[in-house]
């Protein structure tokens, strides 16, 4: 490979059509995730399979959790621009095979082909955006970014809700196509620039390993598998887990071309920014996957219905990334926000996992807002923490490190939560056990940004105006 070939890299002058381009993959790749939660009902209806229905969450975060790194890999190697095209069209294959699925498990298998698409639309979004600011002004670039992102997470439950009730749950599937023709073209605007390039070296072992733990790890706690099998299996599953985890990391320290550098993780900083962004995911994927469930189940809300009760949450998450992106820019502290953010989310989640039979519906849409609110404090002050640490020359690697981390919580959030939800002898009960859940993880993810050192951008001082 030429190592001089154009460099996807863009020129300040370009940011406008940067942040375009990165925008519409980045919403694609984000709603993607929770655009099936208004139609999960619907869907279980369609295939009989109540119990199960989570696996369509599942299917995708697992695949988007395996592809994020690999993503950041090539894009170094290869170009972010090319990667982010490869991406896009792998997510449309498989969001129109997701839409001609005949079975429940041919839907489970496409949405896994969609979440191998999805992981690169949103790693390579980070990257791309990164390269082109100084930490202080990429602060509020992030903040941006975060709001589209965020944004697109929680429209998707109201995207979806809406269309599943005019068209049937498939035409859900069906709105990717004509936003992914959209990405393409944004994208091939991106101008190149020459610049030298290492050359492609994955770790294939790495690859092997990190799909294997990751199976093992959601079977775990995954609905219909880890805790419904015999005591024998379960202790299967746990020594298996544990043993390909360690088998990982041992590699990961091995090897010369890790997918999840270990040295990252002897960076205190690094390394608790990156359990941080676990929690978040575990938070913020099996809270918002399973809010429009429990309105359409027990609440009794149409999916159109559902989905509009997830409005006050969409504008909490938009409205939380942008001041926090604001904030940061102004005073140059980062994790003081997050910290905050995830001790008001953990009390308000509580006060709703206790009194959720209680509560009206207005008021738990409320709280709900409240707590989107909070959420919309962590993601982008954990992409600009970990990018000032690790420094250019590992800005691609350490972007898709941090989705990793948080596909990975993601992933075992939304198992947990369906397992909750599917053991529970009470439909209602198995919800307010899933929002304690989600609120035991705002808890850890506060503490842990209370923790995290360097929680200021280096040369600047707090505005105290």
């Amino acid at each position: 490979m030429n190592s001089e070939e154009p460099e996807e890299e863009v020129r300040r002058p370009t940011v406008v059509v940067l942040f375009l381009g990165v925008a519409v993959p980045l919403l694609l790749g984000m709603m993607d995730q929770t655009i099936v939660s208004t139609a999960l009902y619907d869907i279980s209806q369609s295939f009989g399979s109540f119990e199960l229905v989570s696996w369509v969450v599942i299917a995708y975060l697992a695949a988007n959790a395996i592809s994020a790194p690999l993503y950041g890999r090539l894009g170094d190697a290869l170009g972010r621009r090319r990667m982010m095209f490869i991406s896009l069209v792998i997510s449309m294959v498989g969001s129109a095979a997701c839409m001609l699925a005949p079975s429940f498990g041919w839907l489970v298998a496409a949405r896994a082909v969609q979440g191998l698409g999805g992981g690169g639309l949103i790693a390579l979004t980070q990257a791309l955006v990164s390269q082109a600011f100084e930490p202080r002004l990429r602060a509020r670039y992030q903040g941006y970014l975060a709001t589209v992102g965020m944004s697109a997470s929680t429209m998707g439950p109201v995207i979806g809700g809406f269309m599943t009730e005019a068209f049937g749950w498939r035409a859900i599937f069906a709105v990717n196509l004509p936003l992914g023709l959209l990405g393409l073209f944004l994208i091939s605007r991106l101008p190149p620039r020459q610049r030298p390039r290492d050359p492609l070296r994955i770790d294939g072992v790495s690859v092997v390993l990190l799909a294997a733990m990751l199976a093992f790890l959601i079977s775990l706690t995954a609905p219909g598998i880890g805790l419904f099998q015999p005591r024998w299996a379960r202790a299967g599953l746990i020594l298996g887990a544990a043993l390909l985890t360690f088998l990982f990391f041992r590699n990961e320290s091995r090897t010369a071309h890790p997918l999840f550098p270990v040295v990252f993780l002897r960076n205190g900083t690094i390394r608790m920014s990156c359990l941080l962004a676990l929690f978040h995911g575990a938070l913020y994927v099996s809270l918002f996957t399973f809010i429009p469930v429990y309105f359409s189940a027990v609440r009794g809300f149409s999916a159109a219905g559902a989905g509009l009760l997830l409005l006050p949450v969409t504008l909490g998450v938009g409205l939380g990334s942008m001041l926090t992106g604001y904030l940061v820019s102004r005073t140059g502290r980062m994790t003081l926000f997050p910290a905050a953010g995830l001790a008001l989310a953990f009390l308000l989640l509580l006060t709703v996992g206790l009194f959720t039979v209680q509560m009206q519906t207005g008021v738990l849409v409320g709280l709900f807002g409240l707590v989107a609110l909070m959420l919309g404090t962590v993601m982008g002050v954990v992409q600009l923490v970990v990018q000032i640490e690790a420094g250019d020359r590992m800005l691609g690697i350490a972007s898709a490190s941090v989705l990793l981390t948080r596909s990975l919580g993601a992933s075992l959030g939304a198992a947990a939560s369906g397992l909750v939800v599917a053991s529970s002898a009470a439909v209602a009960d198995g919800f307010s056990w899933v929002f304690l859940l989600a609120a035991l993880f705002a808890l850890c993810g506060s503490l842990l940004a209370w923790f995290i050192p360097g929680g200021q951008i280096e040369g600047t001082k707090p505005d105290r105006r």
